[in-house]
């Protein structure tokens, strides 16, 4: 999915630009292209900054999730824990 997903930004920028300058006089192109340049990279900041700090979320909540129920007072992870002790595992 990810895969298409930057495909797509790779299809949509050459006609998302185009549309951008259509209809701007030649002079004033150059100072154009450096805004959107400016402006396409500090979306790039913001989204990647932002999908960074869901998926480090995401992981804090998926490895709460899956610790929690682990405890040596929980009957059900006893053999485990008695099989990892014979191994060499320690606490």
């Amino acid at each position: 999915m990810s895969r298409l997903l930057w495909g797509g930004m790779a299809l949509s920028c050459i006609p998302v630009i185009t549309l951008a300058f259509s209809r701007l006089p030649v002079s004033e192109v150059v100072s154009a292209s450096g805004v959107f340049n400016f402006l396409r990279l500090l979306a790039l900041g913001f989204g990647t900054s932002i999908s960074v700090t869901l998926s480090n979320l995401r992981a804090s909540l998926h490895d709460h999730r899956l610790t929690s129920h682990v405890s040596e007072f929980n009957p059900l992870t006893q053999p485990w824990l008695d099989q990892a002790h014979q191994l060499g595992l320690s606490g």
